[in-house]
């Protein structure tokens, strides 16, 4: 009976591995149905507008790098507690058979042999507060993450609203264009005819850039099941021409919160390497089986037969390994130190060249607004030639406004991203 039910087990194995291919054409058909719901899900989406807060929530709700941002907290919150359950006794159970494979057939439940043990291990004391620090350190820098990349996200959100509101104001503009282009097509055909093709292409490239930034907004939601449209109420004010850069208790925050972990991280990496030379106590508690049943008999759990262990451990290190060791980790902590300080620098100059170059920005967005304003007192072109010069004026003047505006806007979210005190909605 047990040889049968060997070569069963051996046969279910066998079939196991050799049936990959199976179970994968078992799941193409749930795949495949899958393929098509997308297909006529992305064909036919429908539109849906969201102002500024509406926008907010679902990056928190469904962005993927929020997300995986919160599964490392989570994870380094149980690691915390895993510190602590380490102390929990241990609980095994074992049931083994021993036979020659001619004795198999005749095998009776006699000869299998069963337990169920516990142990207890402390570990050693400086080992566990080395643990139990490295496990918090970790948290801290898991939810500093977190807070730093959910500003990234809505940094990149918010640079899509300006886009779409950028984009919004050219589409109106191609609209206008359009209608003067089709009455020049009544007075002269073919160069009204040559005029619409214009802004049928600068229109053909303002649908592809609308395309684009629905998809970022999707990629920013985690959702594709909307054509994203974006309005901009409820925008944040972004002004940052007079923000203090020496204010460390509103600029920066998170950024030298961040800094300082690492720094601590550091420390501790060159304090666990000198824990080595120290002696270590290892403390342990051994019993004897729950139960255990052997033949055909069976032993309890006995309290005469627990026994406390306990270790002194101290290793010299006559081979200069915890020395060496020490050396390379000072050497790369020192270059990581030097690369922190670069851009820590880099950064500060950024900051203080962007306050130099708002004023300037915003100097020269004035000026074309002048002109366009301009443009549009203007009498009515009293032929195609000036109404097409006039036509390549505002084209370009609209071309350096959005650079403008693209530059001040990277700007302002990098004052933005820093600013500790604008984010507390």
């Amino acid at each position: 009976m047990f040889r049968s039910l060997l070569f069963i087990g051996l046969a279910v194995m066998l079939s196991g591995c050799l049936s990959a291919p199976k179970r994968v054409h078992k799941e193409m058909p749930e795949v495949q149905r899958e393929w098509l719901a997308n297909l006529k899900g992305q064909t036919e989406l429908p539109g849906q507008l969201l102002d500024w807060p509406e926008a907010v929530a679902k990056v928190r709700l469904g962005n993927l790098k929020l997300w995986s941002a919160r599964i490392e907290v989570t994870n380094a919150q149980e690691e915390v507690r895993a510190v602590y359950r380490d102390l929990l006794p241990i609980l095994s159970l074992r049931s083994g058979l021993s036979r020659s494979l001619t004795d198999i057939p005749s095998t009776t439940p006699g000869d299998v042999t069963f337990s169920a043990d516990s142990f207890i291990n402390v570990p050693g004391v400086v080992g566990f507060n080395a643990r139990l620090f490295a496990a918090h350190l970790s948290l801290l820098r898991a939810q500093t993450a977190l807070a730093l990349t959910e500003r990234t996200e809505l940094i990149n959100l918010i640079k899509v609203f300006y886009a779409e509101k950028d984009w919004r104001e050219r589409m109106d503009e191609m609209e206008a264009q359009e209608r003067a282009a089709r009455q020049w097509v009544l007075l002269d055909p073919v160069l009204g005819q040559n005029a619409l093709t214009e802004v049928a292409l600068e229109k053909s490239a303002l649908a592809k850039e609308e395309d684009e930034l629905s998809e970022q907004a999707s990629t920013l939601f985690g959702d594709r099941s909307r054509r994203w449209q974006l309005t901009s109420a409820g925008l944040p004010s972004l002004d940052y021409e007079a923000l203090s850069l020496g204010d460390t208790h509103r600029v920066g925050q998170l950024q030298m919160r961040m800094a300082a972990i690492e720094l601590a991280g550091a420390r501790a990496r060159v304090q666990g390497i000198k824990l080595q030379y120290w002696p270590e106590l290892y403390l342990s508690v051994t019993a004897p089986p729950l139960y255990q049943q052997y033949g055909n008999g069976g032993q309890f759990f006995q309290t005469s037969a627990v026994q406390a262990n306990a270790d002194f451990f101290w290793q010299i290190d006559t081979r200069g390994y915890v020395s060496r060791q020490l050396r390379q980790e000072r050497r790369s902590q020192q270059l990581e130190r030097r690369q922190f300080e670069l851009e820590s620098q880099a950064l500060i100059g950024q900051l203080v060249g962007a306050q130099h170059v708002f004023p300037e920005i915003r100097g020269q967005e004035n000026q074309i607004k002048r002109q366009l304003n301009l443009l549009a007192f203007l009498p009515p072109p009293a032929n195609f030639e000036d109404w097409q010069r006039e036509f390549k004026t505002r084209q370009k003047l609209r071309r350096e406004q959005q650079k403008l505006a693209s530059e001040r806007a990277e700007l302002e979210t990098l004052f933005w991203f820093l600013d500790n005190d604008n984010w507390k909605f």
